[in-house]
C-alpha cells in the first residue's frame, strides 16, 4: 500500500498546472523582434514613429544586443580561435577579426560576415557598412574596391544588395578613407527609404586568398558623423577665413589660387577652387583655411573636392594636408599617395581628402605636390571637420521584448552604469511591481510595459519593452484544474494487490 500511496501522489501532483508566484522557472526565451521602445535624444539614436530607428552619428553594431550571425561554418572556427567574433562586437573599436585563407573554400555565396541588432530596425534611408583594413596597401585598386559587396536583412530576409561588380564604371558604394588612421577605411550602402533592415551582412565577388589573408573587420555600423563645413557665418564654423600670404609668408595660398580661394568658405558649397592646368600644376599650388577655432584630436579634417575619378586616379607626387594651431605652427603633415585618405561617395557625387587629427588644430591647409594631369581639373569646394568616432551608449545596455508564462520576470542589469525600473502599464486587474531586478505580480495575462532609465558617464537614455505574460491553460482561472479535466486524462491506479 505504501507503494500504491507514494505513485498515486507523485502522478497526482504532475497533473496540476503550476498557479504559485515564481512556480513556473526561468522564463521562456526572449522574443528578438523589437518594437516599442525609446532612446533620449543625448544618445546618437531616435525612434521614428513607426518604431523604427535612425542614428544621427555613426553608431557602431558592438557591445549588449549585437550579434555576429549567418558565418560560415570555417569562418566561425577561424574567427572563434583568434578571438575575432568577440573582437567585432566588444565597445574597443580598435580590435578587429583577421580571417584565414584556409577557410576561402567554405565561404557561402563569398559573403565574408554578417551582424545583426536583435532589440534594433533601422530606418531606411541611412547608411550602414563596416570599417575594415586591407593590411596589404598594394591590393587597394579599384577593381578590389568594386568587388566588395553590402546587404541589409530584416528578420533574416534580404532588404537589399549593393556592389559586388568588378567591371562596374562607378563604385556603387561608399568607400570613406582619412589619412593618419592606421589604414582603416569604411565601405557603406546609402540604404532605401523604404527598406527597413536589422542586420549587415558583408561579401565580396570573386574574393581571393590574398585579399581574404589580408583583410581585418573592425565593426559595423549604422549612420556616420555628419560632415561639418568650414564656412564663414556657418553654424558650425562662422569664423573661417582663407589665410592668404602676407609679408614674407610663403606658406598660407598660393599666389595661383588667390582670386579662387575665397570661395572655400563662402556659403555656396557647390563652387570651389579649381585647380587648374597642367602648367599651373607645375607650381605645387595650395590653399589654407583657417576654421576659427580649435578642434579636438581624434577629429577628421580635410576637404570636399569634386571632379575626381577614384577609379582611375593618378596621385603622382600626392596630396599633402597640414595643420596648423592658432599661433600658425605646425602640428601635423601627412602626404596622400594611395586610396588611404581619399573617400569617395556612390555614383561619383563627389570625395573627400582627409585625415584623422592625433593633435588639436585650427587651420588646415591642402597643397597638390608634383605634376598630376588626373588632378588637373579637381575642384576644392570647402575644408570640413568630423568629429570623432565614439561608442554609443546602446552598446553598454539594450533590452527587447519577451514572452513570459510566469507571474514574474527576472530582469538582467546592466555591467557597467546603472539602471532604475519601472512598469508604466500593465492590464486591467494586474499590480506589478518592480523590486531589485525582478518584476512580480504579473496575475493576468497581457503586455506589461517595462521602462528603464540606463545612466552610464552622464549620459541617459530611457528605453522600454514589452514583456507579455501568457499562461494561458496554465494560470488564471484554470489554476489547480485537473489535466484529466481537459484532456480527458485521469491519475492511474494500480490494482490491488498488483506487485511493482
Amino acid at each position: 500500500m505504501k507503494a500504491i500511496c507514494c505513485i498515486f501522489l507523485l502522478t497526482f501532483l504532475t497533473l496540476f498546472t503550476g498557479c504559485q508566484d515564481e512556480d513556473l522557472g526561468s522564463p521562456l526565451p526572449i522574443d528578438l523582434q523589437f518594437e516599442a521602445r525609446a532612446i533620449t535624444s543625448s544618445t546618437a539614436l531616435v525612434q521614428n514613429a513607426d518604431k523604427t530607428w535612425t542614428a544621427s552619428q555613426r553608431v557602431p553594431l558592438v557591445g549588449e544586443g549585437r550579434i555576429v550571425d549567418d558565418i560560415s561554418s570555417s569562418l566561425i572556427a577561424v574567427l572563434s580561435a583568434n578571438g575575432g567574433i568577440s573582437n567585432m562586437l566588444d565597445t574597443d573599436l580598435t580590435n578587429a577579426a583577421s580571417f584565414d585563407g584556409a577557410a576561402l573554400a567554405d565561404l557561402i555565396g563569398n559573403q565574408i560576415a554578417s551582424v545583426r541588432d536583435i532589440n534594433h530596425v533601422y530606418a531606411g534611408g541611412q547608411v550602414a557598412g563596416f570599417v575594415y583594413k586591407i593590411s596589404d596597401i598594394s591590393l587597394l585598386k579599384a577593381n578590389i574596391l568594386k568587388g566588395f559587396w553590402l546587404r541589409t536583412l530584416l528578420n533574416g530576409q534580404v532588404q537589399e544588395t549593393l556592389g559586388g561588380n568588378t567591371s562596374a564604371a562607378t563604385l556603387a558604394l561608399n568607400i570613406l578613407s582619412a589619412g593618419n588612421n592606421e589604414g582603416q577605411q569604411a565601405i557603406s550602402i546609402s540604404t532605401t527609404l523604404t527598406k527597413s533592415f536589422d542586420e549587415v551582412q558583408i561579401g565580396m565577388t570573386s574574393i581571393s586568398l590574398t585579399v581574404l589573408n589580408s583583410l581585418n573587420l573592425y565593426y559595423a555600423f549604422v549612420g556616420d558623423n555628419p560632415i561639418k563645413p568650414a564656412v564663414t557665418g556657418s553654424t558650425y564654423f562662422p569664423n573661417a577665413t582663407i589665410h592668404y600670404n602676407t609679408g614674407l609668408e610663403t606658406v598660407w595660398t598660393s599666389t595661383l589660387l588667390s582670386t579662387q580661394a575665397a570661395k572655400l568658405v563662402n556659403s555656396d558649397l557647390t563652387d570651389g577652387a579649381t585647380f587648374g592646368t597642367l602648367a599651373g600644376l607645375l607650381s605645387n599650388p595650395y590653399i589654407t583655411v583657417n576654421l576659427g577655432t580649435t578642434v579636438s584630436a581624434g577629429s577628421e579634417i580635410g576637404f570636399f573636392t569634386s571632379n575626381v575619378d577614384l577609379l582611375s586616379i593618378n596621385l603622382a607626387g600626392g596630396v599633402q594636408l597640414t595643420t596648423f594651431d592658432s599661433n600658425n605652427v605646425q602640428q601635423e603633415e601627412i602626404t596622400v599617395n594611395s586610396l588611404l585618405g581619399i573617400s569617395a561617395l556612390a555614383s561619383g557625387k563627389g570625395s573627400q581628402i582627409s585625415m584623422i587629427i592625433k593633435k588639436p588644430c585650427s587651420q588646415v591647409r591642402i597643397k597638390y605636390n608634383g605634376v598630376n594631369i588626373s588632378l588637373g581639373s579637381t575642384t576644392v569646394n570647402y575644408a570640413f571637420v568630423r568629429d570623432p568616432i565614439t561608442v554609443n551608449i546602446s552598446s553598454y545596455f539594450s533590452i527587447g521584448n519577451a514572452t513570459t508564462s510566469s507571474n514574474y520576470y527576472q530582469l538582467t542589469p546592466p555591467t557597467v552604469g546603472t539602471v532604475t525600473w519601472a512598469i508604466t502599464n500593465a492590464p486591467a486587474g494586474a499590480t506589478p511591481t518592480v523590486t531589485g531586478n525582478k518584476i512580480t505580480g504579473m496575475t493576468v495575462n497581457g503586455d506589461y510595459t517595462l521602462t528603464a532609465t540606463y545612466t552610464k558617464d552622464g549620459v541617459t537614455s530611457t528605453q522600454s519593452a514589452t514583456i507579455t505574460r501568457n499562461a494561458t491553460g496554465m494560470n488564471g482561472a484554470n489554476c489547480n484544474a485537473l489535466i484529466g479535466t481537459a484532456y480527458n486524462a485521469t491519475p492511474y491506479q494500480p490494482p490491488e494487490g498488483e506487485a511493482y
